[in-house]
């Protein structure tokens, strides 16, 4: 037997009925007036649920640029080590 209907059922409607339940369940508890706050939020439409972004593509390494003649590294290495 199946409760629900065949229609999915948006992020807002489960939220709502989440926090629903949990104060139907949890009336003393500490938490109570948040969750009051957070459900008429989401019944009015002030709560979206919003996705990460996610980044386009991953960062690669730069590449190094080789040194255009060996002359330029063989001076290097004549002034460092004489």
């Amino acid at each position: 037997m199946n409760i629900m209907s065949d229609q999915d059922k948006s992020d807002e409607w489960l939220l709502e009925n989440a926090i629903s339940c949990w104060l139907y369940h949890f009336p003393e508890h500490e938490w109570t007036e948040q969750y009051k706050e957070l459900l008429n939020k989401v019944k009015h439409g002030q709560y979206k649920n919003t996705k990460a972004r996610t980044r386009g593509r991953p960062a690669e390494r730069q590449r190094t640029k080789k040194p255009t003649s060996d002359k330029t590294v063989k001076e290097k290495n004549k002034t460092i080590n004489p």
